[in-house]
């Protein structure tokens, strides 16, 4: 491949899995050239064929996550080294500096994507330059925004027994995270996924109700205990199907939480003792609990500000690859 019959080229990574999705659908359709990187050796690559033997200078498009040697921040290091453009992706609103720190540094692109003017707001306060971030929404929320608004043909039930699960159950759904092992859930959080798990079966023991797990992609098999008639385990799934076969369904903090929130308006954030907010519940399309007498209410509630946080996101994947376009020199 003659790299430099491109008008664009794309170099895009990340450790992040909701910044692998963001990348995934943000190039689904894109017409022009970008390649994904995981890994130094990747970058190695590229630096021999593009930079060195072919004399094409890509634009490098990063994602965010926490430590200190991850790929994210060895594609900002690249770009610097060579005098690359460079952007990055924050897809949550949360720890938006921390994602930077490297090693005692703060370690930035030239431009920071945030997904809408919370976001951006809450960045400014955390330290991070207003001038380096940019308002341009999220290419995965545009998909479930797309998605929710076309009419589902699933039979519940019908979908129910396609995923083995005993019919005549209440499912509650359980989007698990790892917390504990990546986020010093107690130290930080006030709460970690076992202590939410273990307040929900204290609450769901009625031999009617199954526990049905999410499971998070960091999670060890079975992470909660041997599946039985009371717990099950589910992996991958298309967002719809998950809203549609479970009766309520509860998580933490999750960006799965958020996305399902576009197919239905009763997801609940429990968070038991929780020091830190929870964004849903910031923009009111989740609801919150913190304690299993809260958690009570909020079964029988509906969030009020779906339809609006929406909005915010028709036409995310354009402003993205328009903004690369006009700055990618």
């Amino acid at each position: 491949m003659a790299f430099k019959n491109f008008q664009m080229i794309i170099l895009y990574g990340s450790n992040a899995s909701g910044v692998k999705n963001y990348f995934k659908k943000l190039f689904k359709s894109y017409r022009g050239l970008a390649e994904e990187f995981n890994n130094e050796r990747d970058l190695i690559f590229f630096e021999e064929k593009l930079l060195k033997k072919e004399k094409v200078k890509p634009l490098i498009l990063t994602g965010t996550s926490l430590g200190s040697n991850t790929i994210d921040k060895k594609g900002i290091l690249f770009a610097k080294k060579w005098n690359l453009k460079c952007f990055s992706v924050i897809e949550h609103w949360s720890w938006y500096k921390k994602r930077f720190e490297s090693n005692n540094q703060i370690i930035l692109p030239q431009k920071i994507f945030v997904n809408d003017k919370k976001a951006k707001d809450d960045a400014i306060s955390d330290g991070l330059p207003s001038e380096k971030l940019v308002i341009l929404g999220n290419p995965v929320l545009e998909d479930h925004l797309t998605r929710s608004s076309k009419q589902s043909h699933k039979n519940t039930k019908e979908l129910r027994r396609n995923y083995n699960l005993e019919e005549g159950k209440i499912i509650i759904c359980f989007i698990s995270e790892s917390l504990t092992e990546f986020r010093k859930g107690n130290d930080e959080l006030g709460f970690d996924e076992f202590e939410v798990f273990d307040q929900l079966k204290k609450y769901f023991h009625d031999q009617k109700y199954h526990i049905l797990v999410k499971s998070h992609p960091e999670d060890c098999k079975n992470k909660f205990g041997k599946p039985n008639q009371k717990i099950g385990y589910i992996d991958k799934i298309p967002t719809e199907d998950l809203a549609m076969l479970s009766d309520k369904i509860i998580g933490m903090g999750s960006m799965l939480l958020i996305e399902l929130s576009f197919y239905r308006n009763d997801i609940i954030s429990f968070r038991p003792n929780s020091l830190v907010p929870f964004i849903g519940n910031t923009f009111n399309i989740t609801i919150p609990a913190i304690d299993l007498h809260s958690l009570e209410l909020a079964i029988n509630l509906n969030a009020t500000g779906v339809e609006e946080f929406k909005s915010n996101y028709f036409g995310s994947t354009k402003r993205i690859i328009n903004f690369l376009e006009q700055n990618k020199l």
